[in-house]
């Protein structure tokens, strides 16, 4: 069974079909690194960590649970950064 989670803060606003039970991991702290991740493709960890006041070591938490449930993407970016993709939208791999 799928169900559409409307997922939105600020001005950035993104749907995305998930399996019901995918959708209790939306937390509205991994609903704010989903927007932030829509709004801005290719942002990565340390820039969500800066703009949230928050330790990177707590993005990657909530980004390890948002890529197992499908939802985000990594993609190699410069020296040891990963870019960060909603899952659909991320540039093919090199």
């Amino acid at each position: 069974m799928c169900t559409a989670v409307q997922i939105s803060e600020g001005q950035a606003q993104t749907t995305i079909r998930v399996r019901l039970k995918q959708a209790v991991l939306l937390t509205r702290s991994r609903k704010r690194v989903l927007n932030v991740i829509a709004a801005t493709p290719g942002v990565t960890m340390s820039q969500i960590a800066r703009e949230f006041g928050w330790h990177v070591s707590a993005i990657d938490y909530h980004l390890h649970l948002l890529q197992q449930a499908g939802f985000v993407v990594r993609r190699r970016a410069r020296g040891h950064k990963y870019a960060l993709y909603l899952n659909g939208q991320a540039p093919p791999a090199p």
